[in-house]
């Protein structure tokens, strides 16, 4: 499982991520369990905000990560993979809380 609880621990994993193949990316993204993060929701926000634009996620990461961090240096590409991934799987958890609640717009709900 993956918690991430700062940006600290959001930008070395991002490190650890980076340095995977597309397979190991692949697996990581698949093991995240949305429902154990904290902040999971508030996380993938802020970082759609960020990924719209990539000149201000450049800005706001230079405090933490370094005043020579460059976007060719960062791994855009990677991050919103990352991102994709985590919209899908939260997604997939939010179909599945809800399955379970009758349709009102359809006779089933009237069982």
């Amino acid at each position: 499982m993956v918690e991430i609880k700062s940006i600290q621990h959001l930008n070395s994993f991002m490190n650890q991520y980076a340095k995977l193949d597309s397979r190991g990316q692949e697996m990581l993204r698949q093991s995240i369990h949305i429902w154990e993060l904290w902040g999971y929701q508030e996380w993938i926000h802020v970082a759609g905000i960020l990924l719209a634009d990539v000149e201000n996620l450049t800005k706001s990461l230079r405090p933490l990560i370094g005043s020579s961090i460059t976007k060719s240096q960062f791994r855009w590409d990677r991050l919103e993979s990352l991102y994709l991934g985590m919209m899908f799987q939260l997604e997939y958890l939010e179909r599945m809380e809800h399955e379970d609640e009758p349709d009102l717009g359809s006779d089933r709900g009237l069982e």
